[in-house]
Parts: C-alpha cells; sequence; structure tokens
C-alpha cells in the first residue's frame, strides 16, 4: 500500500541500523513499477560485515511484500575484514 512505500526508507535504514551495518543510500526506482508492474525494485548500499548483511536480509525477508533480492555485488572498501560494500537490489510486491 502507498503507506507501506512511505515507510521503505525510514524502516531499511532502521533495519540496517540494528543489524550494525551503515546505510549509504536507499533509493526506490518508481520507473521499476513500469517495467515490472505489480514490483517495486529499491536500490540499496550499506556498509559492514557479512554477519550484519545476513542480519538484514532476515529482517528484509520479514516483510509481507518482501518479494526477494534481484541483485546483490559485494566489495571491500577498507583493509578490515568488516569493511565491506554490498549494493542490493530488493524487489518488493506493490500493492
Amino acid at each position: 500500500s502507498k503507506e507501506e512505500f512511505a515507510e521503505i526508507i525510514p524502516r531499511f535504514k532502521a533495519f540496517a541500523v540494528q543489524a550494525g551495518l551503515a546505510i549509504v543510500s536507499v533509493d526506490p526506482r518508481l520507473e521499476s513499477l513500469d517495467a515490472t508492474p505489480g514490483y517495486l525494485s529499491v536500490d540499496t548500499v550499506v556498509r559492514g560485515s557479512f554477519f550484519a548483511l545476513r542480519e538484514f536480509l532476515f529482517m528484509l525477508a520479514r516483510l509481507p511484500y518482501f518479494e526477494g533480492i534481484e541483485a546483490m555485488s559485494i566489495r571491500q572498501v577498507g583493509a578490515g575484514e568488516n569493511e565491506k560494500q554490498i549494493d542490493l537490489k530488493v524487489l518488493l510486491i506493490a500493492t
């Protein structure tokens, strides 16, 4: 619903913080509704560890409108083991 989609950015940011990730960006791609009717793609970039990413993904998966992860890329951004940048393309059901 529109109310749920209004909460996407703050909810994703809260999930990232709870999981121990730094949020870089959350960008709902409204044009994706035209390309794939019924679905909204959300480009999300976070930084942190694999463990924190796992927790974040579990939180996202519990959303009633979560459909899946379309794409994910991970790259090292610092010297530490936990210094990874994760780019996600999250697919949500648009009702």
